[in-house]
């Protein structure tokens, strides 16, 4: 699948907001409102070995890719690829009343957070095994005026594999 180059720009990751997706090391992440370090910007990793752990932004990091501005993302399902009681929670999109939620977990300690699309941290989420839980889902590219028609895949998240597999 090809995308459109003037979808993607580089920049800081210090330098976004909460639910900018960016690709560090030529893995995506989502970056989210979590501080788990001295005060730093956390993202969420959404491919590759560490897919499901969160870890801080540090001011050192690079510019790398992103999404330009009149762009967005959102999360797609595979309804054919339900989840079962034995999907980690970690990496895993999860549906609950409030709307889809990312879980990650600190790889120090493996304590589990909740995340919205936009990044931010779900202060009391419960993991409930009600809750269905996706181990296969992807992300699409689209324009914020159409926030949910996709312009193509930019990564598909495998929990069964732990590692994602990149579209651009």
């Amino acid at each position: 699948m090809q995308l459109p180059a003037q979808a993607f720009v580089e920049v800081r990751p210090s330098a976004l907001p909460p639910g900018r997706l960016v690709r560090v090391r030529g893995c995506w992440s989502l970056l989210v409102d979590l501080q788990l370090r001295h005060g730093q910007q956390s993202r969420l990793i959404l491919q590759g070995p560490h897919q499901g752990h969160l870890v801080a932004v540090g001011p050192g990091v690079p510019e790398c890719t992103t999404i330009a501005a009149e762009f967005g993302w959102f999360p797609s399902l595979d309804w054919n690829a339900l989840a079962t009681d034995q999907t980690p929670y970690s990496g895993a999109l999860v549906l609950t009343s409030d709307g889809p939620v990312l879980i990650g977990s600190d790889p120090d300690d493996g304590d589990q957070y909740a995340f919205r699309m936009d990044g931010t941290h779900v202060e009391k989420y419960y993991a409930s095994p009600a809750h269905t839980r996706f181990e296969r889902w992807s992300v699409e590219l689209s324009l914020d005026e159409r926030p949910f028609e996709s312009l193509g895949l930019l990564l598909a998240v495998d929990l069964g594999t732990l590692k994602g597999t990149a579209g651009a």
